[in-house]
């Protein structure tokens, strides 16, 4: 599946509240333009500055989570209950074309694109402001904006990258009890501080590779042809410790991928 067959995703009204909303790119397998820094999943603030100065524990930059998802060149930042949704093309076109983060209610057109291994987004109107995100040395995301005071806020990823790749949903598929796809978890993936949870229970069937599932506070070795259940709302991930890609099914008795809503705890 490519980005140009996933449909634009925009903010819901009032925002999307407290949870992120199901994965958008999810199934994407088209890889990533040349130039892209890879910022795919999870990001936590661990510190910030205004105009040079930390910022109070209280402020609300210090709680800012964000998830990053990418395909080709399209990318969706789902962040302060907002969805941006773009094209790193460089075009107005194929900006975001959704709602302000200050009340949901502002329209806002936003150019995106990728410099010089940065992602960066320039509000249509305002000239001079740049929202530039990059990577530093270290892996983590220096996010900065020249208004607000000039901000600068340094995320780490609580949560990686994993391709999907998915094979039966009602949304997408004339199927109904049972959401089935493909997971692969790339050689080198950091370990998360923390997994996730969803209501319904899941089951993996590993295809190759290998690795450790750790569900609650047990660990457990993984290898091709190994199956896992997982009891709903329970914290759990999947961990490459092979020398090769691990390759999973991952099975949810519900109709649609839709229905798996996604929880990071501490995020």
């Amino acid at each position: 599946m490519n980005a140009n067959d996933i449909p634009v995703a925009h903010t819901p009204a009032g925002g999307y509240g407290a949870t992120f909303p199901p994965l958008i790119l999810a199934g994407c397998n088209e890889p990533l333009v040349e130039g892209a820094p890879d910022l795919r999943g999870t990001w936590k603030t661990i510190s910030a500055t205004r105009g040079g100065e930390p910022v109070p524990a209280d402020d609300r930059l210090m709680s800012y989570t964000e998830r990053i998802e990418q395909c080709g060149n399209r990318i969706v930042d789902c962040g302060g209950g907002t969805i941006a949704d773009a094209r790193a093309d460089g075009t107005e076109e194929n900006g975001v074309h959704d709602v302000s983060v200050f009340d949901y209610v502002t329209p806002i057109h936003v150019i995106a694109s990728y410099e010089s291994g940065a992602f960066v987004l320039r509000p249509v109107g305002i000239p001079g402001i740049e929202v530039v995100r990059r990577l530093d040395e270290d892996g983590h995301m220096i996010w900065t904006r020249p208004d607000m005071g000039g901000v600068r806020v340094v995320l780490e990823r609580v949560a990686g990258h994993v391709d999907w790749w998915t094979l039966f949903s009602a949304d997408r598929t004339a199927t109904s009890g049972l959401t089935v796809g493909v997971a692969e978890i790339p050689v080198g993936a950091p370990r998360p501080p923390r997994g996730h949870t969803h209501e319904q229970a899941e089951v993996y069937f590993f295809l190759s590779g290998s690795g450790i599932v750790v569900i609650g506070d047990e660990s457990t070795p993984v290898t091709t042809g190994d199956a896992v259940f997982i009891p709903g709302n329970i914290e759990h991930m999947a961990l490459n410790a092979g020398t090769e890609p691990l390759r999973l099914l991952y099975f949810f008795a519900a109709d649609s991928f839709a229905d798996i809503v996604y929880k990071f705890p501490g995020a």
